[in-house]
């Protein structure tokens, strides 16, 4: 299997998903809080569900002087067996 990802040069803003009809401002704005407040938040989705975007859209509101891990468990032919 081969993936393929090819990034935007211009990565998405909080407003560019409600603007898309990804997210409601009301949703932006509780998990701005929750990022913010350091909640834990899990992505899960199916591959192109947009999990890369939103979190992308959810390290901005990361404050400047926190560290952020991520942590991607890649498919493998080889597990399912």
């Amino acid at each position: 299997m081969i993936t393929i990802r090819k990034f935007a040069l211009r990565p998405f803003t909080p407003e560019d998903l409600v603007r898309l009809g990804a997210l409601t401002r009301q949703m932006i704005e509780f998990l701005g809080a929750c990022v913010r407040a350091k909640a834990n938040i899990v992505v899960s989705g199916g591959t192109g569900s947009g999990k890369t975007s939103l979190l992308g859209v959810l390290s901005s509101f990361i404050p400047s002087d926190e560290r952020l891990i991520t942590i991607e468990d890649a498919y493998s032919q080889a597990a399912t067996r």
